[in-house]
């Protein structure tokens, strides 16, 4: 069982004093889901759409529901996937005096908590994000995973919000008149996938729920 280096704290978001703008739907659903809803949320979109961003903020309103932290844990510079579980590690600011492996190490501590963790830009080391993920929520029951990525995770239960643009020439990131519909963006509980391209929910997959973000954000210059 890994040891902790110090105590850990709430997190290690950074600070955000930037104007936040627009995106209040998206915002709202993920602070819905944050609290009480799913365990796994993958924000998908293109790089630059503002995923970290949004991620961080909604994340950030989550801490009072996640008494053992909200933990961001940047893996853009990672080369390979097995580098992920000890990025995870040393996100945590962890010690494994273990014999086995980091996965195997993060199940055994995580398995009392109640914490979120940030993966954010998990499309390159993706195959490594899924396994790792997979032992995470089956052996940590108060464990919650928030995504970001190009492409989604596709693992059972995942709900996931593709976050498009910002439309060019809005300030306030006003979405197109056709995105405006809030029964876009949210998806009914009993909806299996919320159609991307039409305002009306069709069910194609048991295990995923996708919704479409709806109103604009400032996308942080390095956002993927």
């Amino acid at each position: 069982m890994p040891a902790k280096k110090d105590p850990p704290g709430p997190g290690n978001l950074p600070p955000d004093s930037r104007p936040f703008v627009g995106r209040r739907d998206e915002l709202a659903w993920l602070r819905g889901e944050l609290v009480s809803g799913g365990r796994l949320l993958t924000l998908v979109g293109v790089g630059g759409a503002g995923k970290t961003r949004l991620a961080l903020r909604a994340a950030g309103a989550a801490r009072d529901v996640h008494p053992d932290g909200v933990w961001l844990v940047e893996l853009s510079a990672l080369r390979a996937g097995d580098q992920v579980p000890p990025a995870v590690m040393e996100t945590l600011v962890l010690v494994d005096h273990s014999t086995g492996s980091a996965t195997e190490a993060l199940s055994v501590w995580a398995q009392d908590k109640r914490l979120l963790l940030v993966l954010d830009s998990c499309e390159h080391v993706l195959t490594d994000c899924v396994t790792l993920v997979a032992d995470l929520l089956a052996a940590a029951p108060g464990l919650r995973v928030l995504a970001t990525s190009r492409e989604r995770l596709g693992m059972p239960g995942e709900r996931v919000l593709t976050v498009d643009p910002l439309p060019p020439g809005d300030p306030e990131g006003r979405p197109p008149n056709h995105l405006q519909d809030p029964s876009r963006l949210i998806a009914h509980p009993s909806a299996a996938t919320a159609s991307t391209s039409t305002s009306t929910p069709s069910r194609t997959s048991p295990a995923t729920t996708v919704v479409r973000a709806g109103s604009g954000v400032q996308s942080a210059k390095n956002s993927p």
